[in-house]
């Protein structure tokens, strides 16, 4: 949080990205139930703008999916 009391928007990490960077995918679900599930994932490729990300993360069912997201929808992956 900044001093005025407002949250910060996330920080883009678009910069910093490169193949190969382990990532967290916030998606979404579709039907607007307002939270977000971090999903483990690798970024297999990047667009030249920066804007695009492919990404490889395992399903529920153990196969690996690969998806084309935005990047502003990834945050560096949480060290446990």
């Amino acid at each position: 949080m900044s001093g005025d009391g407002k949250q910060d928007a996330p920080r883009d990490i678009s910069h910093e990205l490169f193949v190969g960077a382990l990532v967290d995918w916030l998606h979404t679900p579709r039907g607007g139930y307002g939270f977000a599930i971090r999903i483990p994932a690798e970024i297999v490729s990047l667009n030249l703008m920066g804007t695009r990300a492919v990404i490889k993360f395992s399903a529920r069912d153990g196969t690996r999916v690969k998806r084309t997201i935005l990047h502003n929808s990834l945050r560096w992956r949480n060290r446990q």
